[in-house]
């Protein structure tokens, strides 16, 4: 009797056994899909409010330095809630953490303070209750979602690493229905004031340069130190509050890690290309300035950018002036199959743009425009070596979305 039960509890056991490996394989595989998005603890120099969403109190003089929390997705939809663990080292006084808060949720944070024993600060830096508009994330653009200020004494560093146990994940409620969790990577730092302050020596210019054929630092501030490419542009944390961004002629690819990461430029800001390098002159005739979706193998369209220009619903007035956008091909599904050359579902104003040798299978193989938040001002261009869709369009303009065209040629189609 006794050798029975003991039988039926050895199977039951090695059942249940099973199941939570199943179990335990299965949250495995799924985080290790979700493993290409990004967290990094960025710094934020004083007067960056506006762009965080956080009150930054960044003060080098009183060694007070503020990191933003900035997240970069691979899914587009509401970010509802994200949960984190960082370990921080201690510094001479103690606690170095002054502030710990959401930028954009409601606060779910919390710290343990073990200064006097491992030497360490375990901290959580978490919201949730996320919503549209002020939760909304686009895939390949990077979003602050919180905030921590530190205490760093002169001639000491602070150093972050992750609590794998508690991990980092967000939780996205996916435009077109449905839910995923992202475990975004992340990369231990160490937080040294002397690199700090002294890394963004203007961080409120309004103008930053990109010249592919500069030779100087590289820091944006002028055509001699101009940006190598404009994903440096885009991916910079020293002027958060820039409006204009000037480029030299070139070809300019978006690192993009997946087909889905366009040039996404953030809203109002106005992008003006067709200088010579060293922006001594502009004529973008002559100068061209190409925004490029050629990622990858140059002989195959197959591994191009869906859409070489994304405008988000949120952007109410980005300007593009003498650019060129080529070499996009939306051959994916759903909306990744229009719009090759531009997918707009927001506010931008194109003037004197030539948008060329794009393709789709679906709708609009040059541009697309769709959605009630959408309008599109297109004036002053060309459209050339536009490729038929498999749909048949050129350009494509849905029901409620509005497009304004003035001057503008579609030829060799």
């Amino acid at each position: 009797m006794h050798s029975l039960l003991n039988n039926k509890l050895i199977i039951q056991y090695a059942k249940e056994s099973i199941f939570i490996i199943f179990l335990i394989l299965f949250l495995v595989i799924q985080k290790g899909e979700s493993n290409a998005q990004t967290m990094e603890w960025v710094f934020i120099p004083t007067d960056s409010t506006s762009v965080i969403g956080c009150t930054v109190d960044t003060d080098c003089d009183a060694n007070t330095y503020c990191f933003g929390l900035r997240y970069t997705p691979t899914v587009s939809g509401v970010a509802t809630s994200y949960t984190t663990g960082f370990f921080a080292t201690c510094n001479s006084n103690g606690n170095p953490i002054i502030s710990n808060t959401t930028c954009v949720m409601t606060d779910n944070s919390n710290l343990v303070d073990d200064c006097s024993g491992s030497s360490m600060v375990l901290f959580n830096s978490s919201g949730n209750s996320g919503s549209a508009p002020a939760n909304d994330v686009v895939v390949g653009v990077p979003v602050f979602l919180h905030q921590i200020c530190l205490e760093i004494p002169v001639n000491e560093t602070i150093d972050i690493s992750e609590d794998h146990f508690t991990d980092l994940s967000v939780s996205v409620s996916l435009d077109g229905g449905g839910f995923i969790t992202e475990f975004p990577s992340f990369i231990a730092f160490s937080a040294d004031p002397t690199q700090l302050c002294t890394d963004c020596p203007n961080p409120n210019q309004k103008v930053i340069y990109v010249d592919a054929g500069a030779t100087g630092s590289g820091t944006g501030l002028s055509w001699a130190d101009a940006f190598l490419s404009v994903t440096d542009a885009l991916n910079s944390t020293c002027f958060l509050k820039f409006d204009t961004i000037l480029i030299a002629e070139g070809k300019y690819i978006t690192a993009a890690a997946t087909r889905e990461e366009s040039f996404v430029f953030p809203d109002s800001v106005v992008v003006i290309g067709g200088y010579s390098i060293g922006g001594a002159s502009r004529n973008p005739a002559i100068f061209q300035t190409i925004l490029s979706g050629d990622r990858g193998n140059p002989n195959s369209n197959s591994d191009n950018i869906y859409h070489v220009v994304y405008v988000p619903p949120t952007s109410s007035g980005v300007q593009l002036h003498g650019l060129s956008i080529k070499d996009g091909f939306a051959d994916g599904a759903l909306v990744h199959n229009q719009g090759g050359g531009v997918l707009s579902e927001g506010k931008i104003v194109l003037d004197d743009v030539f948008i060329e040798d794009n393709n789709s299978l679906g709708f609009g193989s040059a541009m697309s425009i769709i959605g009630i938040s959408a309008d599109v001002e297109l004036r002053n261009s060309t459209i050339g070596n536009a490729n038929i869709s498999a749909a048949g369009l050129v350009l494509n303009t849905e029901i409620g979305a509005r497009l304004l065209m003035t001057n503008t040629l579609i030829e060799m189609n």
